[in-house]
């Protein structure tokens, strides 16, 4: 199984899970074509979505035009189908439940609540034959959750303390905004932390999602979380191309 990052920032999200023959996508932020480019469309078995921010579902329509079943909250969803154009496609859209376990092509999934500023953010848990255990998590204050067994984490890193404490102290990041970076998003020290409190005998690649380009050193934080767990970190900058 390969990982693919098509976008993991402020301008778009999007990932791709393959094994060549099926492919799960998660969040639908940046254009189908970017998906079609690498992936066949008959391979494509769904595409997961986290929540309602435009970064990680602008494209929700053209996903669902081009046929792909997209898999997400019904609170998200709900929103997302107040915003679509062509009414027809709602037999595209499913309605996952929080900690219910769904069966999409080969992937195992799943999901669970987060703590965004949005209706019903999702993470969720995949498992495949071809890669074992993958825990995607973003845009959250915290992660409720610890789970046995994981062997790839990717996972939001969207800030560090250092760098977004002296953007309010030069001026350049209001503090207002800094607060809800801090009260909506998973900054360097709590993934720090996350990573502390779990069980990493199975973990073999921690994938850091979503670095604000103003309010995080991607140098410091993986090197960072390398040197402090002693794991494969990679930052989810766009073209990452990883195998799992």
């Amino acid at each position: 199984m390969n990982l693919r990052v098509l976008g993991s920032s402020s301008k778009g999200n999007g990932y791709i899970l393959s094994n060549g023959e099926e492919s799960l996508i998660i969040e639908c932020g940046v254009p189908f074509s970017d998906v079609y480019f690498y992936e066949r469309v008959s391979s494509v078995v769904g595409c997961l979505v986290s929540h309602e921010h435009k970064d990680h579902c602008k494209y929700y329509e053209d996903y669902l035009s081009s046929c792909i079943n997209v898999y997400s909250s019904k609170g998200t969803n709900d929103v997302l189908r107040d915003r679509l154009r062509q009414k027809n496609l709602d037999r595209f859209i499913y309605d996952l439940k929080a900690d219910s376990v769904y069966l999409i092509g080969g992937f195992k999934v799943l999901p669970f609540e987060v703590v965004h500023d949005v209706r019903e953010p999702f993470a969720y848990l995949i498992y495949h034959k071809d890669m074992g255990t993958l825990l995607f998590v973003t845009d959250t204050r915290l992660i409720p959750r610890f789970y046995e067994g994981v062997n790839h984490l990717l996972i939001e890193c969207n800030y560090d303390y250092m760098t977004l404490n002296s953007n309010v102290g030069s001026n350049r990041t209001p503090q207002s905004l800094a607060k809800r970076v801090m009260l909506s998003h998973l900054g360097l020290d709590n993934c720090i932390t996350y990573l502390e409190q779990i069980d990493r005998s199975d973990l073999e690649n921690i994938v850091l999602l979503h670095l604000s380009d103003g309010h995080s050193n991607s140098g410091y934080m993986k090197k960072t979380i390398s040197d402090k767990f002693g794991l494969n970190c990679v930052v989810a900058d766009k073209g990452v191309f990883l195998e799992l």
